[in-house]
């Protein structure tokens, strides 16, 4: 289970000193834990975010890696990506996938698409974007456990539309993944509040 995670920008380098204060207590005796870093200006999930650092307990089975799609895994646009070929993953995100589904965490996709409610997008045009995800994911070793999404308006008033928790509740259950300790990464303040 994870003891800590904290996106953070600007580091170069995990400085415990100076990044102490924000470490759990538990989690200072860093020694008895194993710790991840995870390099996201290499491998960036969003051009925002600096790293992602997951302390988990030796021999405990890491868990659930909520992911967001535009923004995070691949370029958003003010004009939706509406298909294929507007879909293009940002810079060493889908390798970043591959490392986290390697390292043994369930990675899960939960994406607002509204586009669909708005008459933008097909449902077809993202069943492909989703299938070319996870056949570009395989390619590099990794694996994304779930894509799910919210085709609904803003305004509909639905309990799948982040930052609603429906889509999180929804993988929990039909990938039966422990949400004690997940992490959630987005670029949006109603990803943090889901």
């Amino acid at each position: 289970a994870a003891l800590l995670v904290d996106l953070y920008r600007d580091r170069t380098a995990y400085n415990l000193p100076s990044y102490a204060p924000s470490v759990p207590k538990q989690a200072r005796k860093h020694a008895a834990y194993s710790a991840a870093l995870y390099n996201i200006p290499a491998c960036p999930f969003t051009t925002t975010l600096g790293f992602v650092l997951v302390f988990f307990e030796p021999s405990v089975p890491r868990g659930v890696v909520f992911l967001d799609r535009d923004g995070v895994i691949n370029q958003d646009s003010p004009a939706y990506v509406r298909s294929l070929a507007d879909w293009r993953p940002l810079p060493g995100s889908l390798e970043a996938i591959a490392r986290l589904s390697r390292a043994g965490y369930r990675v899960v996709v939960i994406t607002n698409q509204s586009g669909i409610a708005r008459g933008l997008i097909e449902p077809k045009a993202l069943e492909a974007i989703h299938l070319r995800l996870g056949e570009q994911t395989e390619s590099l070793g990794g694996n994304i456990a779930g894509v799910y999404f919210c085709p609904h308006a803003p305004d509909a008033g639905c309990n799948c539309r982040k930052p609603a928790t429906g889509l999180i509740d929804q993988a929990v259950r039909e990938l039966d993944v422990d949400p004690r300790g997940a992490v959630f990464v987005g670029d949006r303040p109603s990803d943090a509040a889901a």
